[in-house]
């Protein structure tokens, strides 16, 4: 039985091939057009493309970027684009100008929308903090599972909490700096538990300068920032369904049986540990943990809208379960069962080892 071609080998002999070099062109040119209609003009000039460079420039000069990128994130890229082979121009143009957008978002770009990004990360990462999606847009942050909700800050309520000297250090340490912010709001509400808007955090760190990075004149348009919370029928559940089953298809055969045996028979990790070999409960444990961080890499590196840490729709985030649970369940070695979803915040608290 002929063995089957790795995905990166694949992909590189496809990348070499007539089919791979007329989508890559295709690809170019749709990514040229997308990157000027969205403004985001940064990209463009970081690859020598401006107003007045030719088509065909342009569209050479994409294109041998399109094969940079594909080339150096050739182990992430791979599995999913054989996954898409009928339309793989389509999804490389998503990644790419996510790739781009993603770009805009960091310290040389626009640094609130940076910072906003990744403390939003960090507190979901961190098990002392409770995050759920804003009714006003975004996230809200607090250290307690109920809470009531806080008006707007004014500037000079952000004035008047000012950071102590231990907090002020090269890079900051933004989670202490969220700890300590919420803390010391806590009066100014009666002592009573709240939630904390990120983008007043966000805010507050601008206002002490802890914000340090040059705004650029990139403007980002469909901001989750601004946006209203968005009504639970926003969502395309076949194409969150579609995201779920792509990712099923990263996990190798171990990574869907362990997932299933956790999330979809609630089993405990000792239990884990000895149906599927492991010498103890916390090599399950950390195996779990890592396929949760490739959840939310697969996520992030797609920008996935309803899914995204910043732009979370608990009813989105159902369906993309219950369509993963079902995908692991499809393999071959996983029997089906019933169980309840892993929190969508990755901050919530885990569950004590069993």
């Amino acid at each position: 039985m002929k063995a089957k071609t790795p995905p990166i080998e694949a992909l590189r002999s496809w990348l070499d091939s007539a089919e791979g070099l007329a989508a890559m062109t295709a690809a170019a040119r749709r990514v040229v057009d997308a990157l000027q209609a969205k403004r985001l003009h940064g990209a463009l000039d970081r690859m020598g493309i401006g107003p007045r460079t030719p088509v065909q420039s342009a569209v050479d000069e994409l294109r041998g970027e399109l094969y940079r990128f594909v080339l150096e994130n050739a182990e992430r890229l791979a599995p999913a684009l054989a996954s898409v082979r009928t339309n793989p121009g389509h999804y490389l143009v998503k990644v790419f100008i996510n790739h781009c957008r993603d770009r805009e978002r960091r310290p040389q770009g626009d640094p609130f929308r940076s910072c906003y990004r990744h403390v939003a990360e960090a507190l979901r990462r961190d098990g002392r903090f409770f995050t759920e999606k804003n009714p006003g847009g975004g996230i809200r942050y607090s250290l307690a599972p109920e809470n009531r909700a806080i008006a707007p800050l004014a500037d000079e309520d952000l004035a008047a909490i000012v950071p102590e000297a231990s907090l002020v250090c090269e890079p900051p340490d933004y989670l202490s700096l969220a700890l300590y912010f919420w803390q010391s709001l806590q009066p100014l509400f009666g002592g009573a538990t709240i939630w904390v808007p990120l983008r007043e955090l966000v805010r507050w760190l601008q206002h002490h300068g802890f914000l340090v990075a040059k705004v650029t004149t990139v403007s980002l348009d469909q901001d989750v920032m601004d946006l209203p919370a968005r009504s639970i029928s926003a969502f395309d559940a076949e194409r969150v369904k579609r995201w779920a089953v792509m990712f099923a298809n990263t996990l190798a055969p171990p990574d869907r049986r362990l997932w299933h045996l956790r999330f979809g028979q609630d089993l405990g990790f000792k239990a884990i540990a000895a149906q599927m070999g492991y010498s103890g409960p916390s090599g399950a444990h950390a195996r779990v943990q890592r396929i949760q961080e490739m959840l939310c890499d697969f996520i992030q590196n797609h920008d996935l809208p309803w899914l995204a840490p910043d732009d979370i729709d608990e009813e989105a985030w159902a369906v993309f379960y219950e369509a993963l649970l079902a995908a692991v369940e499809n393999s071959a070695d996983t029997p089906s069962g019933q169980g309840k979803a892993p929190s969508s915040s990755r901050s919530r608290r885990s569950k004590d080892q069993s």
